[in-house]
């Protein structure tokens, strides 16, 4: 692809709110068909990591972040220690939530840019996703 064609790619990719999907090394979860049916025209989602992904290990911290960019958390897996701080920080143009799987927690729709926290005091395994994008999903560990 000649350079021209490059930036026009970037110019209507960045008029559509895709930008951050065209980033190299970006990845996000692959949608599900009923996911894909919410998705706007056009939109592509990135490659998706294996399901044996790594767990990113944060153990004794006392705050962790984790950025929402691409229609994905990152890092997806991660474990820390009992009485952890998680911040999710919403690097996306869409709203997005962080929301249990088991309803222990839910955040509000999370503009761009905007937080969302809570603090692991149990130990455990705690799987949240995106009530907006349900094939958004993460995972916290929290191992002494």
């Amino acid at each position: 692809m000649n350079r021209g064609r490059t930036y026009m790619a970037l110019a209507t990719a960045t008029m559509l709110g895709l930008a951050g999907v065209l980033e190299l090394g970006a990845w996000a979860p692959t949608p599900s068909a009923a996911a894909t049916q919410s998705m706007p025209a056009g939109m592509v989602m990135a490659h998706q990591p294996s399901s044996s992904q790594s767990i990113t290990k944060m153990l004794h911290r006392s705050v962790v972040r984790i950025a929402i960019r691409n229609f994905a958390f990152g890092p997806t897996k991660i474990e820390i220690s009992p009485g952890t701080r998680i911040i999710w920080t919403n690097n996306d143009s869409d709203p997005h939530t962080v929301t249990s799987v088991k309803h222990i927690w839910a955040s509000d729709a999370l503009d761009t840019t905007n937080t969302f926290s809570r603090t692991f005091r149990t130990t455990g395994s705690f799987a949240y996703f995106c009530t907006i994008h349900p094939f958004m999903h993460g995972m916290v560990i929290v191992k002494k």
